[in-house]
């Protein structure tokens, strides 16, 4: 059984320690790491030298392939076979009164390093479900990491992992023992990892990208988590991150990294209200931010250069005409999947979730529609039904040129096949998305083919073109997908969604996958096209800053349905919906006047649908097929979800 008077004695050692200055548990000295590519050696971290101070947050802030995870991996000793640690120290003293440890000349399997990892020091990694096992349940997983470390075993280890499951935020920490990673939510298998990392108390915690894949609200709750759980357990953290806002929010110190050397390093204050380095200026400069003016443009910190194709220079004078017409109207959308999860007395019984629940909107020619809301809450099924890779339930879905309307969900066979070519998708995961085995000539070749669009030489003419479009040189043609960083990646992916010369593109979480700076760049290039090619976006993302600066309409989606809809200046300025507001709230600002309160996020449930204003709360409870719920029309395009009879004036006091 577990000592509840000494773990309690544990946290106001803790704190105790805490009121005294901290001392240095990792520092870093002149550190030189090399890579062996084929009998080249290839010096990726050149020279680094910073702290982590006891029981404090340092954050690793950069570019993707600055080299922060690599940084993590040699202080935690799991670097891949191919690395190996040149130069310099990593000096580790866990107590103030211990003798320092240098780590890095010792073997990653060595005894010391094993002691250490896992037991002293343990890490969370970026994407939960990779990391977590499909085959064993969560209780087997966080207890073989006790049972390493700790002499706890049987009901001893199980009551243990439960109470960490339970200080982590699991709902019913119980019944959660026995799940599966798959049988869980983003938000509660990254919970999952963090009690895998903090089983055994350890002095370090290493947080890479956690909250990365996650929606702003889910972000908020775990970034309380962490911070809740570093008080009351004392330990320090390194946070690898690229996001500014989460570092404003969570940092006391702040090491800025670029092609594995320090630019600058100092407390969050010293970089955030007087930066130095250009490098460090340039980032802060690209993050998209609620207070940015709307016709305000991202300063990247390396422009695309690309070039309009004479083969598409007339498409936009084409379309420009009707630019204020609406394109396509989504009418009552409404999709249910079913399950067999509800145990009754015959076995399990079908259970039905309603994923989209009759939503309803308008996209206008030339502009670009913004969806936003939490993970699970129907945009993408939404998305997927309009380019009819689902089939609706209920519902329809016009198309609308040139006073014809077709509904879209009616189309088949070769009318559904000519179709798509005026309707194209860019996908959340740029690698994932394009066939490793395929060049870009062939990536972006197939779609031609399957259209019939001219002859193989006009084909690979055309590829080249749609490489200059997207700012690459037609001399990757030939190059293969992994060769690509992730931002030009997804300009492939663009580039391969334009291939058809498409009038609406569908892009799904587009840059979530992005760092900052790449991230940039691509919403820059995609206003541009946008502009040029007279084209109409809809665009999902849970990152309400990046719909803001892209969007020129936006939807608030809750649980299927729609909650708000509303130009982004009304939306953002003044916000009615209970649940857009509480979203508006949690969003981290790269600004230290603007800090996330963590007492309400952990207080308010408004994201979850509790503590909502009392018009916005159906009477006839959530699990009746009634509703006396309706969209109410605020202003000619500004429509929010309340009770039948709503006076609008009424509910335009609840704006921010």
């Amino acid at each position: 059984m577990r000592d509840t008077q000494n773990e309690d004695a544990l946290v106001r050692d803790n704190k105790a320690d805490k009121a005294l200055p901290a001392h240095d548990i990792v520092r870093v000295e002149n550190l030189h790491l090399d890579i062996d590519l084929k009998g080249a050696d290839l010096n990726i971290i050149r020279g680094a030298s910073f702290r982590i101070p006891a029981g404090k947050t340092v954050a690793l802030v950069g570019e993707s392939g600055s080299g922060k995870s690599i940084i993590s991996q040699a202080i935690l000793g799991i670097l891949p076979k191919v690395a190996s640690i040149t130069s310099g120290h990593i000096w580790w003293k866990e107590k103030s009164t211990d003798i320092p440890l240098d780590l890095a000349p010792l073997m990653d399997n060595s005894k010391e390093r094993i002691a250490l990892r896992g037991g002293k020091m343990s890490i969370i990694f970026q994407e939960p479900m990779t990391s977590l096992s499909p085959l064993h349940t969560i209780g087997n997983q966080i207890g073989e990491a006790l049972e390493l470390h700790r002499p706890v075993k049987g009901d001893d280890a199980r009551k243990t992992v439960v109470d960490m499951l339970n200080l982590v935020g699991f709902p019913n920490p119980d019944a959660a023992y026995s799940m599966y990673p798959m049988e869980l939510s983003g938000g509660l298998r990254q919970r999952a990892m963090i009690a895998m990392a903090l089983i055994c108390h350890p002095a370090l915690l290493i947080a890479d990208e956690p909250t990365t894949a996650l929606d702003v609200s889910m972000q908020a709750k775990i970034l309380s988590l962490l911070n809740s759980l570093q008080e009351r357990l004392g330990m320090a953290v390194l946070l690898i991150t690229h996001d500014l806002g989460v570092v404003a929010n969570m940092a006391d110190e702040v090491v800025v990294m670029y092609h594995g050397q320090i630019m600058e390093a100092g407390t969050r204050e010293a970089i955030f209200r007087n930066p130095q380095h250009p490098y460090l200026k340039a980032l802060l400069n690209a993050v998209p931010d609620l207070s940015m003016g709307y016709d305000e443009k991202l300063q990247s910190l390396r422009d695309i250069d690309h070039e309009i194709p004479a083969s598409m220079r007339g498409v936009a004078n084409e379309r420009s005409e009707d630019a204020d017409e609406i394109l396509l109207k989504v009418r009552n959308l409404t999709k249910t999947f079913t399950t067999r999860k509800r145990k009754g007395w015959f076995g399990k019984e079908p259970h039905t979730v309603n994923a989209v629940d009759d939503v309803s909107f308008n996209v206008r020619r030339g502009e670009c529609f913004g969806l936003v809301g939490e993970s699970g809450c129907g945009k993408t099924t939404t998305l997927k039904m309009i380019v009819r890779a689902l089939s609706s339930d209920e519902g329809a879905i016009d198309w609308i040129d040139e006073n014809k309307t077709v509904d879209l969900t009616q189309l088949d066979g070769k009318e559904l096949k000519n179709f798509r070519r005026r309707m194209q998708m860019v996908f959340q995961d740029p690698f994932s998305s394009l066939s490793p085995r395929s060049t870009v000539l062939n990536i972006l070749r197939e779609p031609m083919e399957v259209h019939n669009m001219g002859s193989s030489a006009q084909m690979k003419e055309y590829a080249s073109d749609l490489l200059r479009l997207v700012g690459l040189q037609p001399t990757y043609l030939g190059r293969y997908p992994h060769s690509f960083s992730g931002g030009q990646r997804q300009r492939i992916g663009i580039a391969r969604a334009l291939a058809l010369r498409p009038e609406l593109l569908v892009l799904d979480e587009p840059v979530s996958a992005l760092d900052v700076s790449v991230q940039a760049q691509v919403l820059n290039l995609l206003k541009q096209l946008q502009s040029e090619l007279g084209l109409t976006y809809i665009f999902i993302s849970h990152n309400l800053a990046v719909v803001r600066y892209i969007a020129d309409q936006i939807g608030v989606m809750f649980k299927g349905q729609l909650v708000e809809i509303a130009p982004r200046e009304e939306l953002f300025e003044n916000p009615v919906h209970s649940y857009t507001r509480a979203l508006l709230e949690v969003v981290p600002h790269a600004d230290l006047d603007h800090p996330l309160d963590f007492d309400r996020i952990n207080r308010d449930m408004a994201s979850e649908g509790r503590n909502w204003d009392e018009p916005f709360i159906s009477t006839m409870g959530v699990d009746s097929p009634e509703s006396d719920m309706e969209m109410v029309q605020l202003s000619p395009r500004h429509r929010v979800r309340a009770r039948e009879g709503s006076d609008p004036a009424h509910l335009l006091s609840f704006a921010k």
